[in-house]
């Protein structure tokens, strides 16, 4: 009797399985004729990050006005302010008031410092705005 049981859940089984492995297909192997370079051309040109002006590294004090927003994962996340001229990060100041003004567009003042995105593989790809010591205008 148990090896009529193995024998039907190892015929049951098996067409399922094979017909689960036929469903993923065959890995594409070339590149697409619509796109040349995409699977082959994996180097970039790594590209120095700009020397930063003196008024992003912290002496100028910015007034900002836009949109609260969290963004980020559940292990890092952030809150941003987006505007028309741009996004910038916040950090410091009352964070309790801003995550309650979520979705909500305000009025900001703190001191801008910015610094340079860099890739792993080298390539600068710009420059992130970041807020700090800010305190609510409206």
């Amino acid at each position: 009797m148990g090896n009529k049981r193995s024998l039907l859940f190892a015929l049951v089984m098996l067409p399922c399985c094979a017909f689960t492995l036929m469903g993923l297909g065959a890995r594409e192997s070339t590149a697409p004729e619509s796109e040349p370079g995409f699977y082959r051309d994996r180097t970039r040109e790594t590209v120095e990050a700009p020397e930063l002006p003196p008024e992003e590294s912290g002496e100028k004090t910015v007034r900002v006005t836009g949109r609260v927003r969290l963004v980020g994962t559940a292990l890092r996340n952030s809150l941003v302010v987006s505007g028309e001229d741009g996004e910038w990060y916040i950090e410091g100041g009352d964070m309790d008031a801003l995550t309650a003004l979520q979705q909500q567009n305000v009025t900001l003042e703190g001191r801008l410092y910015s610094e340079n995105m860099v890739l792993a593989n080298g390539q600068y790809i710009g420059k992130r705005l970041i807020l700090r010591e800010v305190r609510i205008i409206e």
